[in-house]
């Protein structure tokens, strides 16, 4: 495969990533704010957020799964802008995405690790030191 084109689809991809972070950053911490809800409540909102998500993208396939670590940092990052705890934010989203997964039927062992991961990318990317 020429490296030109596999470069611009990495770049493709990358692009997709941050929109679908940025995209749910925004709209976890327009929610948080808008609500006056606090990180401790973002747990319910995941859930039903995630499962909805697979619910209405299975047709489309293993995207939707896959894109589930960018999701967990959007959401992370989301709680964030409004000065939530990260730490709790990290766990409780991780928890909430894998009852939504459960609540679908999805893999819930490739959930997890991928939303552990998207939360792990957040905290590192807003200074966090975790191993």
């Amino acid at each position: 495969m020429d490296s030109g084109k596999s470069t611009k689809r990495e770049e493709g991809i990358s692009e997709i990533e941050a929109a679908v972070v940025s995209l749910v950053k925004d709209t976890v911490s327009n929610i948080l704010r808008a609500t006056g809800s606090t990180a401790n409540e973002a747990v319910n909102v995941t859930k039903d957020v995630v499962k909805e998500a697979m619910l209405s993208t299975r047709e489309v396939g293993i995207s939707a799964i896959l894109n589930t670590k960018y999701v967990a940092k959007g959401i992370v990052l989301g709680v964030n802008e409004v000065g939530g705890d990260v730490i709790a934010a990290a766990g409780q989203t991780v928890k909430g995405i894998i009852h939504g997964a459960a609540e679908v039927g999805a893999d819930v062992a490739f959930i997890s690790k991928r939303a552990t991961e998207g939360a792990i990318e957040a905290v590192r990317d807003l200074g966090g030191n975790i191993n």
